[in-house]
């Protein structure tokens, strides 16, 4: 059985913990368009260039942070920094 895709960094903030990342779902696509192959099953996508653009995405997840090892001054400043790298 397959698992899901599980996000290890998203910006600065890095998931080093699969524990912390509870649920995640990303839907979008890209810009680029594919062709059949001829006589097989499946299809390619002719790129010139080695960039590739995505269209518009959105990304859901719910994170479990754990702050119980941190004091309570610092548990606003990483909840901010987690939200700063959220948002960027």
């Amino acid at each position: 059985m397959f698992q899901t895709r599980k996000y290890i960094q998203f910006n600065d903030l890095v998931i080093d913990n699969y524990d912390m990342l509870a649920s995640a779902n990303l839907s979008g696509g890209f810009k680029t368009s594919t062709i059949p192959y001829s006589f097989t099953h499946g299809s390619y996508a002719p790129l010139k260039g080695r960039q590739q653009f995505s269209t518009e995405q959105s990304l859901s997840m719910t994170l479990k942070l754990n702050t119980k090892k941190l004091s309570c001054d610092q548990r606003k400043f990483y909840k901010k920094y987690v939200q700063q790298n959220l948002i960027q």
